[in-house]
């Protein structure tokens, strides 16, 4: 089994597909940074209406960040690259 496939089993993140896996350094102190992206065609909620659609706007090509639960004892950091979509109220939203 990959990786990518356990993690996404494993993390129970619903609408969300793992990309990549970086298990850090050999010591096992540091945090798993796990790459995720969000499923094609997922429809986009604006965070204060409840205006949602399938068009977005466009990508952030900054990663943000999530801390997740831990795994086995490590850390797990969620890293993504978010989608933005307008709102015809509140503009363009993340």
């Amino acid at each position: 089994m990959r990786a990518t496939t356990l993690l996404n089993r494993v993390l129970g993140l619903p609408d969300v597909r793992v990309i990549d896996v970086d298990p850090g350094t050999d010591d096992a102190a540091g945090p798993l940074l796990v790459r995720v992206a969000l499923k094609a065609r997922k429809r986009l909620d604006c965070p204060r209406c409840a205006f949602s659609t399938m068009a977005g706007y466009d990508t952030r090509w900054a990663e943000s960040s999530w801390r997740h639960l831990d795994v086995s004892g490590r850390l797990v950091v969620l890293t993504m690259l978010r989608r933005r979509l307008v709102c015809h109220v509140h503009g363009v939203m993340v």
